[in-house]
């Protein structure tokens, strides 16, 4: 009778982990909202883009923003390199 009447004690969360959990719930739902619903999609995507057209008028933005795609797909082609060896052997 006792066990039944206990209840499960919840950890408190530091704020950070708290920051963290509503950043995860928000990504979650934003994504469920992108895919339930195309004219919120099509909206968010313009906004998206209406930003990167101002961030790349700044020259630095543009700089890292180079560096970061270079990184990026060299990381990717060794990937595809390495699966393709793996394949061949």
């Amino acid at each position: 009778m006792l066990e039944n009447n206990i209840k499960e004690v919840k950890p408190k969360l530091t704020e950070e982990e708290k920051k963290k959990r509503k950043a995860e719930k928000h990504k979650e739902y934003m994504a469920r909202r992108r895919r339930e619903d195309p004219e919120f999609a099509q909206r968010q995507r313009e906004y998206c883009n209406a930003r990167k057209k101002v961030l790349r008028q700044n020259k630095e933005f543009a700089e890292e923003e180079k560096v970061y795609q270079k990184e990026y797909h060299k990381k990717l082609r060794d990937a595809y390199l390495f699966v393709k060896e793996m394949e061949n052997k």
